[in-house]
């Protein structure tokens, strides 16, 4: 829908405002959208992409293999 284009068009452009923006894009154009977790991430690996992949990957793994 229009709206929902428009909310994340919105919501992308104030990322640009915070710290991380550009790995939160990245995060998310790889399918990792839980923005909160992603920050929390990134604050604990100073900004380290790979190293926030491989925890999500892993946090992915960990909870398939519950199931």
């Amino acid at each position: 829908t229009v709206r929902g284009s428009n909310d994340q068009s919105n919501q992308q452009q104030g990322w640009r405002k915070i710290p991380w923006s550009k790995h939160l894009t990245d995060l998310r154009g790889m399918g990792f959208t839980d923005t909160k977790v992603n920050i929390q991430l990134l604050k604990k690996f100073n900004g380290n992409t790979q190293r926030v992949v491989d925890a999500l990957l892993e946090e992915q793994h960990d909870e398939q293999r519950i199931v």
